[in-house]
């Protein structure tokens, strides 16, 4: 049996959304700990500190399934597009 080896179409649709899942989820994570530490302080009579710690666990269990969901997504148009849609979504949060 004759094995077929990738094209570079497969291998650049897996870079993309290596990209996405590292980098994206990255920036996406980091907006969402900020935002989670914000609110857990507001709504919790924990202190600054506690919230941004409870944050920052909850921020590698949202990294983590923000990766599997760049990597299980069909296409990379919703891959692409959920990234943007979430990455202005916390912008504008942080900003306003």
């Amino acid at each position: 049996m004759i094995k077929h080896k990738p094209g570079w179409p497969y291998r650049l649709e897996v870079t993309w959304r290596l990209l996405a899942a590292s980098v994206g989820g990255y920036q996406v994570t980091s907006a969402a700990c900020a935002l989670m530490a914000l609110a857990i302080a507001a709504v919790t009579p924990l202190t600054q500190a506690e919230a941004v710690l409870l944050a920052t666990l909850l921020g590698f269990l949202f990294y983590a399934l923000f990766a599997i969901w760049m990597f299980s997504s069909r296409s990379m148009l919703r891959v692409w597009s959920s990234l943007l849609l979430a990455l202005l979504i916390s912008a504008w949060q942080l900003l306003y």
